[in-house]
């Protein structure tokens, strides 16, 4: 990278820390933690606004295009500059560096283990010159960790234990939650210590579960519900070193308010 540096590269590093990379770099944002899907896919619509991609790439070496285009469509360089603290000159600024080929895009274990697949996602999208038409969904450990915690507590009926297989906890899917498994959880948080890593994780599932709902039923209070729990996750947060499955689905759901915000506001 050095060498590279010294023949005229340009080096951009997205990384809310100021690193040893970060200082030797031609152009540094520093994104809030687990908001860099809603940076890359704000570039994207950027880029295929202003026809600052490779077409021929696009028809020749990929498919889905116009789908990731209509997601990316949702994402603009304004709101970007509000969701992730960055300046938007300097997202300008990579968006230009990014026309501008050749480009190489890596990564390292800081994405993969905030946001994880939707960072990622995005990511290869943009460095495919939005190529990879790929949904935003939920990182798969999520889901994991729900039945487990489900499964591990006294937290709902054992009928509903025996069917957890059919929740999906996934605010994407567009297919809602039964309020009863919500309820369950609700009323579970009564018994439960302030001072825990599960009353944390519990407030997140219900946020998650509750975003799910409102995008499922277009609902806006429902979404407010869910922003509510995750102000409570992220409070309660602040008392307790929670592990981190918990930690990644704060991250997850703070993600996926962030980029669902636009429908309820």
């Amino acid at each position: 990278m050095i060498e590279a540096k010294r023949n005229g590269t340009k080096i951009v590093v997205i990384d809310p820390r100021t690193t040893a990379t970060a200082k030797m770099a031609d152009l540094h944002l520093k994104p809030i933690p687990s908001t860099e899907v809603y940076l890359f896919n704000a570039v994207a619509n950027y880029l295929i606004n202003n026809e600052l991609i490779d077409r021929d790439f696009i028809v020749n070496r990929t498919e889905n295009f116009e789908k990731y285009a209509k997601v990316a469509s949702k994402y603009s360089i304004n709101d970007a500059e509000k969701i992730t603290g960055v300046p938007r000159d300097l997202i300008l600024k990579f968006a230009q560096l990014i026309a501008t080929k050749p480009v190489l895009f890596t990564w390292g274990l800081g994405m993969s283990e905030s946001s994880g697949v939707d960072d990622i996602k995005s990511y290869i999208a943009l460095a495919n010159d939005l190529s990879a038409a790929l949904s935003i969904v939920m990182t798969a450990i999520t889901s994991l960790i729900f039945a487990k915690y489900v499964r591990s507590r006294n937290t709902v009926s054992p009928f509903m234990v025996r069917n957890i297989r059919n929740i999906m906890v996934n605010p994407d899917s567009d297919k809602p939650i039964d309020e009863d498994y919500i309820k369950a959880f609700e009323e579970a948080l009564s018994s439960m210590s302030k001072d825990s890593d599960d009353y944390v994780r519990l407030l997140t599932m219900l946020g998650l579960m509750y975003l799910q709902n409102a995008i499922a039923y277009n609902c806006r209070d429902l979404f407010s519900r869910a922003v509510n729990y995750l102000g409570m996750a992220e409070n309660a947060m602040s008392r307790v070193n929670v592990g981190y499955e918990t930690k990644l689905m704060i991250n997850t759901l703070r993600s996926k308010i962030g980029m669902y915000r636009y429908k309820f506001e």
